[in-house]
């Protein structure tokens, strides 16, 4: 889509073969902002976080959190594993004495597993999923949040990141 004018007069348009090649929407003259403004901004109000969709939007975070956290699971169990071993050899420094290492490479060796104990240890707390707990009443405040949302998307300070956002959110629009 192209826009062309400006103020009341602003309008969106296919771009002409001149423009970008031959136009996909063949017939189409335009569709004036006035017009386009309202109609997105009403689907935005009234379409968009209804309680069933919501609801239904819930469980299937839900679901997916659950998924993550079997995976998450299994690669705790994987990384415990390794720092019992680690913790393991640590206790039981006979075992490298009876590999012929000397006292020397011994030390070095009790440093190593140490330094990976460490490390170790540090990476736990990333790889435990945070807990994602959404709001109960997040469609009331999405409402509460949209009353004025033309307003807020017109301000100077919002306008071009807000135009991003909404080219972003609407996908397209379909006049009929």
């Amino acid at each position: 889509m192209t826009v062309a004018g400006a103020g009341k007069y602003k309008t969106y348009y296919c771009a002409n073969a001149k423009e970008k090649g031959p136009s996909v929407c063949s017939g189409f003259r335009g569709l004036r902002d006035s017009i386009a403004l309202p109609l997105v901004l009403s689907g935005l109000r009234n379409d968009l976080m209804k309680p069933d969709a919501y609801v239904a939007f819930r469980k299937s975070v839900q679901q997916r959190l659950k998924a993550t956290r079997g995976a998450a699971k299994d690669a705790l169990d994987l990384h415990d594993n390794r720092v019992r071993g680690l913790e393991t050899a640590r206790r039981n420094p006979i075992l490298p004495a009876r590999q012929g290492l000397g006292s020397q490479s011994l030390v070095e060796e009790l440093n190593q597993i140490d330094a990976d104990l460490v490390r170790l240890t540090a990476m736990r707390e990333e790889i435990i999923p945070p807990e994602i707990k959404l709001p109960d009443g997040l469609p009331d405040l999405y409402r509460e949040m949209i009353r004025d949302i033309a307003a807020t998307l017109s301000e100077e300070s919002v306008a071009s990141r807000a135009a991003d956002a909404l080219h972003e959110l609407v996908d397209r629009i379909v006049v009929d």
